[in-house]
């Protein structure tokens, strides 16, 4: 069995294979080595997209399959094995080659990866009778779709592309960290650094269940804004378009403030560097009223070791912000308290850290665009 009763966590690297191995996790083509992270799985567009006039869901019951038969008579279906491009501001659903036969104990949550969100491309993953958005039932048998929505950016995409992973978890929620339990950690392996490597007192930034990044707008360079009319980006080239083609640097603000405008995507960063230990995993709350209206990040997931290493040996790296206002422009400040970011354990240490085994774009970053630019 990859659970026991007792047992409560997110699924590492190791229960990962199991979960495939035992037929939890099954496709026609053999999942690569390179798709399984050490606490989350890389899933794979299939053969077929479909253009549809939104997103949905499926409250009342029903399957994917139903209801794009019903967009058929006015969009349309579309193969992938080559190539296909995906107009920004469409709405498209995916096919993947992932399928699941989940045990009642299970449940899976998924995000986009940190490359899709760079590109200002938002996901959802949706699964039959699904009545939320990127989350997956206890016990669910069956196929799983992808909706892709280009913001910036017009793209091109073909078969076997990873825009999402997908992380396994125990259906109980004793395995989220509480304020008193981050303390605890933050005493014992710090969390937080500043820029020169020194753990950040946990007083400052531990609070409702999370721990909080603010922004940095202290830099030469504090981010970068999208250009509009860009080319198409091939997310099948790695390093194979020019940066300056799609974004403009922002510099220093001399008021040390920023005006975020609804009508472009930001890449900024956290002043903080942020380390997760390889006993837990971590996720970036997207949305937090109290701070903003704005979504603060697209790419959730952040892996046992980013930001530490195997044994501690890095201190922190910088969270990467991907950002979108929502309906009105916004001044933020240098050190404005800008995400929040929950803790939750392992069932086991990964066999396999973030960056350490497995090359990583992201392990050592500082103000990093996705690795589709140069």
């Amino acid at each position: 069995m990859v659970v026991q009763s007792h047992e409560s966590g997110v699924l590492s690297y190791q229960r990962l294979k199991q979960m495939i191995a035992q037929g939890y996790v099954s496709t026609e083509q053999p999942i690569r080595e390179d798709q399984i992270q050490p606490s989350s799985i890389d899933l794979r567009l299939g053969k077929y997209g479909y253009r549809v006039p939104a997103s949905f869901l499926l409250s009342n019951g029903g399957k994917v399959a139903e209801r794009l038969a019903e967009h058929e008579q006015h969009y349309y279906k579309f193969s992938i094995e080559k190539e296909a491009f995906l107009e920004a501001k469409k709405t498209y659903v995916f096919e993947l080659q992932e399928s699941l036969a989940l045990p009642s104990f299970l449940k899976g949550r998924a995000n986009p990866k940190s490359s899709t969100g760079r590109v200002d491309t938002f996901t959802r993953l949706i699964t039959d009778r699904c009545q939320n958005f990127d989350t997956v039932a206890p016990g669910y048998h069956g196929k799983l779709y992808l909706i892709v929505f280009p913001m910036s950016f017009d793209l091109k995409v073909k078969e076997g592309l990873c825009l999402n992973q997908l992380r396994f978890t125990t259906t109980d929620r004793k395995f989220r960290l509480t304020n008193d339990e981050l303390h605890d950690l933050h005493r014992q392996t710090p969390l937080l650094f500043d820029y020169q490597g020194n753990p950040l007192s946990s007083s400052s930034f531990i609070f409702e269940d999370g721990i909080f990044l603010s922004l940095d707008l202290s830099g030469e360079t504090i981010g970068f804004r999208s250009k509009k009319n860009a080319k198409p980006i091939d997310l099948t080239k790695i390093a194979g378009h020019p940066a300056d083609e799609y974004w403009e640097p922002i510099k220093k603000p001399t008021s040390g403030k920023l005006i975020l405008d609804p009508d472009f995507f930001y890449i900024l960063r956290s002043k903080e560097r942020v380390a997760i230990p390889t006993a837990f995993a971590c996720e970036m709350v997207d949305f937090h009223s109290g701070i903003g209206e704005f979504r603060s990040h697209y790419a959730g997931f952040f892996d046992p070791g980013f930001g530490f290493g195997k044994k501690g040996e890095i201190k922190g790296t910088p969270a990467v912000l991907e950002v979108r206002m929502r309906d009105m422009p916004m001044e933020v400040e240098d050190g404005q308290l800008f995400v929040k970011m929950v803790f939750e354990r392992m069932l086991e240490i990964p066999e396999i850290a973030y960056g350490v085994e497995k090359p990583s774009h992201y392990q050592s970053q500082g103000l990093k665009l996705a690795k589709y630019f140069v």
